[in-house]
């Protein structure tokens, strides 16, 4: 009797991954046999987004399925109106069954009364929680969703209050002692009590337990600058967004900000946002090595830079009915408007030894930057750190 080929389990699994975007093969997997089933459920369910319409559906095949609720390990809960109330509506019973899920994203909901009370008693195992344009009714009700995931790593907010200026009855619960890294994301300061805010983050168990931390800055950068003081000293790993149409002057330089304070990273990622094009005239690009020059980390082994500005060769602004600026990544040919001069002469100091890494994000082709700093840079180009991506 001819005998089947076989393929060991873990080169199916391999092969399985390939197609971890394409729905449909997946689900022709899933009906093959049995030992494709479990490569297949992963990844066709490992990661779930969840609208008010599609959560009955989703709670049916859990239902008739229970072994799928181990299977998925991310959740996002979306909402198609900012703020709505249609998540109030829906029956949650079901995320009591999702006992593996350890990313949770919230976008754009209305977190409040029932939708608060379901998420704070179930998802226990929450790991990395995201919170992306939400709408709480106090600071406290953040908080308490917060500190509700015992285990939580990474934290990511961005969210509106109904009230912010609500009186706080009690302190509010701090975070816990898990959490290694923040994300303070675009987050109106005007409109919410900020220095509370601060503080309760400032307010985990050991402030030298955050390691890791980005700041989104786009009008006010001195709660970036509070919550540096905080963490600063002790941070390994910072990311700095600026997104302004403002001259950088106007945002970071009345304001004195420093990152003098960071002495400990070991990578860091500057992403401006730039209010002019990528030309050597724009007064923002100074602020790239004056940035790079406050810096006196021994460990830090990798800088990321990245640049969003209006396109000399994109006609869109000028084409819109309201000029709306259309931004994209720069490319690299006009990334040589930088002041490589001043940026090669920070790299060269003796506390940037350890540097291995100097990404430069972009589009377009890659020869002319390059050109530009074997020639104009050689002491940089030898070392070999600098990378186009």
């Amino acid at each position: 009797m001819k005998m089947v080929p076989y393929l060991p389990a873990e080169l199916i699994d391999h092969i399985i991954d390939y197609l971890h975007d394409d729905f449909r093969s997946l689900a022709t997997c899933a009906l093959t046999c049995r030992q494709w089933l479990p490569a297949a459920h992963f990844h066709t369910f490992g990661s779930v987004v969840l609208w008010p319409d599609t959560c009955k559906t989703f709670a049916e095949l859990l239902a008739a399925s229970p072994e799928l609720a181990l299977v998925v390990h991310s959740v996002e809960m979306r909402s198609l109106v900012h703020g709505s109330r249609v998540w109030q509506l829906v029956d949650l019973s079901f995320l009591d069954v999702l006992t593996a899920v350890t990313d949770l994203k919230l976008n754009t909901i209305r977190v409040a009364d029932a939708v608060h009370e379901a998420l704070i008693r179930t998802l226990l195992t929450v790991r990395k929680l995201a919170v992306d344009g939400c709408w709480f009714a106090t600071l406290q009700d953040f908080a308490a969703l917060a500190s509700s995931f015992r285990g939580i790593e990474s934290l990511a907010i961005s969210f509106l209050l109904g009230d912010p200026n609500a009186a706080v009855v009690s302190p509010p619960p701090s975070l816990p002692a898990s959490l290694r890294t923040i994300e303070l994301g675009d987050l109106e300061w005007d409109r919410m009590p900020a220095v509370e805010l601060l503080d309760w983050l400032g307010g985990v168990p050991d402030p030298q337990q955050i390691i890791g931390l980005s700041c989104h800055v786009a009008w006010e950068v001195w709660p970036a600058q509070m919550i540096l003081g905080i963490f600063g000293s002790h941070l390994q790993h910072l990311e700095l967004v600026v997104k302004t149409e403002v001259s950088l002057d106007r945002i970071l330089g009345k304001a004195e900000f420093s990152l003098s304070q960071c002495t400990n990273l070991q990578t860091f990622a500057l992403r401006l946002w730039l209010a002019e094009m990528c030309v050597p005239e724009n007064q923002d690009l100074p602020w790239v090595p004056r940035l790079l020059s406050q810096l006196h980390c021994p460990r830090l082994y990798k800088i990321t830079l990245s640049f969003y500005a209006e396109d000399m060769t994109d006609l869109r602004t000028l084409a819109s009915e309201n000029a709306v600026r259309q931004l994209s990544k720069a490319q690299y040919f006009a990334l040589t408007a930088l002041d490589w001069t001043s940026i090669s002469a920070t790299l060269a100091r003796a506390d940037f030894s350890a540097l291995r890494e100097l990404v430069i994000e972009g589009r377009g082709p890659k020869g002319i930057l390059e050109a530009y700093i074997r020639r104009e840079h050689p002491e940089l180009h030898e070392r070999g750190v600098v990378t186009l991506t």
